[in-house]
Formats: structure tokens, C-alpha cells, sequence
């Protein structure tokens, strides 16, 4: 159990366990007590940071409408990586928290290793139904300064023991952080190219739509509905929820330790190719560092170990096709010529008929008109 302070606002963390470093965010109201649950089971192979967002539980609740924003809690997230000595971290929340580390996510890609989303949605591009669900943080805000901590009691059996020292700290988080104020991290789901893993409760109405979308958009997200479960999944049903996010964890780790051994097959296929002096070295040569290739030669790899040479094939015929185009650009620019259509010759005209036959044929009609003319006369005389 420690402190953070942010520019006069201290943040409560815990870390717990050892190992790859995993921080959880707690949902709205809520604080980093509703991960008790978890604790044994997700710090035996990882470093669990654990902390109260400001306004919440045993961090500061400052007085300043202004000290509460998403800015500041996604740097609230990155000054807590630090404390606890981590470059990269898998990056999770529920509710509000799932949010925020989907917007830690578009802040700071490069130290988020994978997402954990839990009960979230990423927010809306429509600024009509953005408004409304402003509209519910703002009406949340004011009955917290009306009613006090008494508001939690009303809102679910979970947060109906959470300590908080105060409304007011809530009131502001409700206005400043719960409510957002564009669709940038609804925008920025197709662009995340980290492991994630997207669960939901099955009793969790408002968020089963959400999640769907959430994983038919990030580029293979996985998913996990927890049967009887609500919004609260990990207090709902905690064994069901660890045994649907342990395996995500523990695939994380195997894909890790693999990365080693596949970047040395890479490396020994390119020298061996290199030293043939084949398209794919070539290729490399000209197209750049060999580790930005190692995608291609890693399915070359995989096609011949597994007998799929059609994969080998397209693999080799992707350099070609990159090598060719390489030739292409260092030759002059050359004009092109095209393929002339050949022009038919003219038909001849047709031969006259001889003139012996020609003669003859006048003769005998010449001699049949005589005759008819001679009848002819005859009649009329």
C-alpha cells in the first residue's frame, strides 16, 4: 500500500505478487477493493497494481472541478506504471475503468502488452446519444451532492459497502470523468493491435451490445459471456471470471516465450536463403532490415513443417511480385508501346463473268424475245 502524488493529488496503489506487470481499474463508485477476489489467483504469476481512482476510496478528493478529467486519469494509469517500474503492462478495467484503459490504450499504445475489458462500453459516436449518457453522468453528479454517500446503498449490493470518504469527490468524478466528450476512443477500436480479451455477464443488458461491438472491432479480440453474472462479473461470479481470464493471461506468457525461438527460425531461414542467393534474400536485400520481413518467412516456414506448400508459394510469389517492382522503379522511364491491331486486307472485288459464256447467254435470250414479240403480232392482227 502506497501513495502517488500527482501534482498535489495522491493516488492509492497496492501491488501484490511479482512477474509481468497487470493493473486493474475499478468501475465508477467503486474502488480497488472489488478486486479482493482476485488477488490470490492473478498475483502468482504477475505483478497486480491495484489502485482507487481520484475522487474514490483512499486517493485524494480534490476540490478543483478541473482535477478530474480522462487526461488525467490516463495519466494517473502511466505515472503508476512508472512507480511500479513497468515499461509495458497489461492494461484492464470494469465500467469506467475499461474505458479508461481503452483510453490509456490511444494515449500510450506502445505500453499496453494486451487489454482486459470487463463490463465497458467504448463510449459513442453519435453526439445524440453521447449527450444522453452525459446527461445521466450530470444527473448522477447532482443526487451525490443532494443525498450524499446514501446515493450508494440504491445503486448495487457491491457498492453498498465501498468506503469513500465523501460525496463531493464522487459528484465531481461523475461530471469530469464519467462523462465524455467525443468518440476518439470509440474510433480508435480497429486500430488496436494488442491481445484482448472482452468479457461481459450474461445479466449485464446494457453492455451485452457493447461488448459485442467491442470484439467484432478490435482485430482479433476475444470474448467471454459469464452465465449468471451482472455488471459486477468478478464479484458475481469470481471463479467463473478467473477461470475466463487466466487462460488469456497464461496464452500471453507461451506466446512470450515462443517469440525467442521463432525470431531465431527467421533469422536461419534468411541466411540460408541469403546464402543460396534466392528471390527471398534478394528481396530482403532490397527491401529493407530482415527482421521486417520476418512475417513472410515465418509462414514459409510454417507451410513447409506442416506440408502446406501453397502458403510457401504465395509467400514466394508476394517477394517476387515486391522484387520485380523493385527492378521496376531503378530502370528509365521507357515509352510504352501498344499492341497495334492488325488492319484486315481489302476483299477483292468480285471476278466478271467470261465472255463466251456471256455472249452466248445474250444470243439465246436475244432469240426467245424475237419469238414472243412474233406471237405477239399475231394475236393483234
Amino acid at each position: 500500500m502506497a501513495k502517488l502524488n500527482r501534482s498535489g493529488v495522491d493516488i492509492y496503489y497496492e501491488i501484490h505478487g511479482s512477474g509481468p506487470p497487470l493493473i486493474l481499474t475499478h468501475g465508477y463508485s467503486s474502488t480497488s477493493a472489488m478486486w479482493q477476489g482476485q488477488i490470490e489467483a492473478l498475483s502468482k504469476r504477475h505483478k497486480l497494481i491495484l489502485w482507487d481512482m481520484r475522487g474514490h476510496g483512499q486517493s485524494d478528493y480534490p476540490d478543483n472541478p478541473d482535477a478530474y478529467s480522462e487526461a488525467l486519469t490516463v495519466g494517473d494509469i502511466a505515472a503508476l506504471l512508472d512507480a511500479a517500474g513497468a515499461d509495458q503492462a497489461i492494461v484492464g478495467g470494469l465500467s469506467l475503468g475499461g474505458y479508461m484503459s481503452l483510453a490509456f490504450h490511444r494515449a500510450h499504445p506502445e505500453r499496453v502488452r494486451a487489454l482486459l475489458i470487463i463490463d465497458t462500453g467504448p463510449g459513442f459516436k453519435k453526439d445524440d446519444a453521447r449527450e444522453v449518457w452525459n446527461k445521466r453522468a450530470r444527473d448522477t453528479g447532482d443526487r451525490f451532492d443532494r443525498e450524499g454517500l446514501e446515493v450508494l446503498k440504491s445503486l448495487s449490493a457491491e457498492r453498498a459497502t465501498v468506503a469513500h470518504r465523501n460525496a463531493r469527490g464522487l459528484a465531481l468524478a461523475a461530471r469530469g470523468m464519467l462523462a465524455q466528450r467525443d468518440a476518439r476512443v470509440i474510433e480508435s477500436l480497429p486500430g488496436i493491435k494488442v491481445p484482448a480479451l472482452v468479457v461481459v455477464g450474461a445479466d449485464d443488458t446494457p453492455f451485452l451490445a457493447a461488448s459485442d461491438y467491442m470484439a467484432a472491432k478490435i482485430p482479433g479480440a476475444q470474448k467471454a459471456v459469464i452465465p449468471n453474472a451482472g455488471h459486477a462479473v468478478n464479484i458475481d461470479q469470481p471463479q467463473a471470471f478467473i477461470a475466463a481470464v487466466l487462460p488469456f493471461l497464461d496464452g500471453l506468457e507461451a506466446a512470450r516465450r515462443e517469440r525467442p525461438r521463432r525470431e531465431d527460425d527467421c533469422r536461419r531461414i534468411v541466411a540460408d536463403c541469403r546464402r543460396n542467393r534466392s528471390e527471398r534474400a534478394e528481396a530482403a536485400v532490397r527491401h529493407g532490415p530482415v527482421h521486417l520481413h520476418c512475417d513472410a518467412v515465418e509462414q514459409h516456414a510454417a507451410g513447409v513443417r506442416d506440408g502446406r506448400r501453397g502458403r510457401a508459394a504465395r509467400t514466394r510469389h508476394t517477394l517476387h511480385l515486391r522484387q520485380r517492382a523493385a527492378r521496376q522503379r531503378d530502370l528509365p522511364d521507357l515509352p510504352r508501346y501498344r499492341r497495334q491491331r492488325a488492319v484486315p486486307a481489302p476483299r477483292p472485288p468480285l471476278s466478271p463473268i467470261p465472255q463466251g459464256p456471256a455472249r452466248r447467254l445474250e444470243g439465246r435470250l436475244g432469240r426467245e424475245l424475237d419469238v414472243a414479240l412474233a406471237l405477239v403480232k399475231e394475236l393483234h392482227a
